[in-house]
């Protein structure tokens, strides 16, 4: 007989990694029985398979229970305008790391550093991001650096 697990499973396993104190991760809780049916149903998977899903869907879902909690508590994230970004990509050698170079000679820009996406640090808690939280932080921040290099130029002899 496959292995399977619940939506339960998961949820309580996801909670127990973050440190939100009132994790309601409900409204994507249907997506998730999908997938989970799915996975149940169609997929005939071995214990080390469920746990190959669960090394993935569990710290998913804890970063969107920490994402949703972040934007609950900072709403002004949710109002930032985010203009539309700069993807630089090349294969090696291409000249991307040149351009890098000129792109952080513009104050208006910033990159998104590997650590920053895999790891971001706000205040005191540790958040492990979706891309959709990864991209409401950055924006936030380009606009506090942005509005800093403005007060900066204002205040400068």
């Amino acid at each position: 007989m496959a292995a399977t697990t619940t939506v339960d499973e998961i949820v309580e396993r996801a909670t127990e990694l973050t440190d939100v104190t009132d994790p309601a991760p409900a409204h994507f809780l249907d997506n998730l029985g999908a997938v989970i049916d799915a996975v149940n149903t169609e997929a005939a998977l071995t214990d080390e398979g469920i746990q190959g899903i669960l090394y993935q869907l569990v710290p998913a879902l804890r970063n969107r229970i920490e994402v949703d909690a972040y934007v609950a508590e900072h709403p002004e994230v949710d109002t930032t305008p985010l203009p539309a970004p700069i993807f630089l990509t090349g294969l090696p050698r291409s000249g991307t790391t040149y351009f890098q170079y000129l792109f952080d000679q513009d104050p208006r820009l910033r990159m998104l550093r590997t650590h920053g996406v895999i790891r971001k640090v706000t205040g005191t808690h540790r958040y492990h991001l979706t891309n959709r939280g990864r991209e409401l932080i950055a924006a936030l921040a380009k606009t506090q650096e942005i509005q800093q290099v403005e007060d900066n130029r204002k205040t400068a002899p």
